[in-house]
């Protein structure tokens, strides 16, 4: 339907999945509303939490491929690839920044795509890469000025500022192991508050200001983090084998904590 504000409230949810398309699908009724092919496995999705008409999606191909909403359904409106020589391969995770960019994780790099307005609509450009160390799978808004990464393979989060032209780091957290399975295993807490899970059943709790781990959540058993959610009323949830857990966010003198 119609909302007042003119905007249409379809009550979509989109999947990327590894047999190259991206299903969309109504929750009510729960049926499938639209299937787009890719030519690779997609493995991430995002989109403006202010404007829904585009939905970007990262593929394993090293290409971005965004939508656009035109009336009730998808159409591919602009594919991205990196300048020749700067080709790493996939593209782990794209996430949108509060400043209007997007940002991906890839191979030993993180890049900024910036927006220009053609005819009316957002059409993106690569604009710069960040260097970083081996395969970057996790990336993460924490707050409008800082953006955060976790490396696997040399065990460490890189936190950046986001200032919009050098996005210089902030600073480094050694010694903190996480994984490359998926994209899917940092969440915000709040706008100095993140959580980063690891391989090995951990989950870390890391603060901007100071940069540290604050706290660490340990299961008893060896285990992939295979996501953390923050479902914004008040709860982080994640999951081991086929047991979900959830831990509740409680605020204290010296910041947020989680039990």
């Amino acid at each position: 339907d119609v909302k007042n504000t003119n905007k249409l409230d379809l009550n979509l949810v989109a999947l990327g999945c590894s047999s190259k398309n991206i299903i969309i699908i109504t929750l009510n009724p729960l049926k499938i509303y639209q299937e787009l092919k890719t030519i690779d496995t997609v493995y991430s999705l995002t989109q403006f939490k202010d404007d829904s008409k585009y939905l970007i999606s990262s593929l394993s191909n090293g290409q971005l491929i965004i939508y656009l909403l035109k009336g009730k359904k998808y159409e591919e409106f602009q594919v991205l690839k990196k300048p020749e020589d700067l080709r790493h391969g996939e593209f782990n995770k794209v996430i949108t920044l509060s400043d209007g960019n997007l940002a991906t994780a890839e191979r030993n790099a993180i890049s900024i795509w910036k927006p220009k307005i053609e005819g009316g609509l957002k059409k993106f450009y690569f604009f710069k890469e960040l260097t970083t160390s081996y395969d970057t799978c996790q990336l993460l808004e924490v707050n409008p000025k800082v953006f955060a990464c976790a490396i696997y393979r040399s065990k460490e989060i890189r936190v950046y500022k986001n200032d919009g032209k050098e996005f210089p780091l902030l600073g480094t957290i050694d010694n903190v192991e996480s994984h490359g399975a998926n994209s899917n295993g940092m969440c915000k807490i709040n706008n100095n508050v993140f959580c980063s899970g690891d391989r090995n059943g951990v989950i870390y709790i890391a603060s901007v200001y100071p940069l540290q781990i604050i706290q660490k959540i340990i299961f008893d058993k060896v285990a992939f983090i295979r996501f953390l959610h923050n479902s914004n009323d008040g709860f982080i949830f994640t999951s081991i084998d086929n047991k979900i857990f959830q831990y509740k966010i409680i605020k204290d003198e010296d910041g947020s904590i989680i039990t």
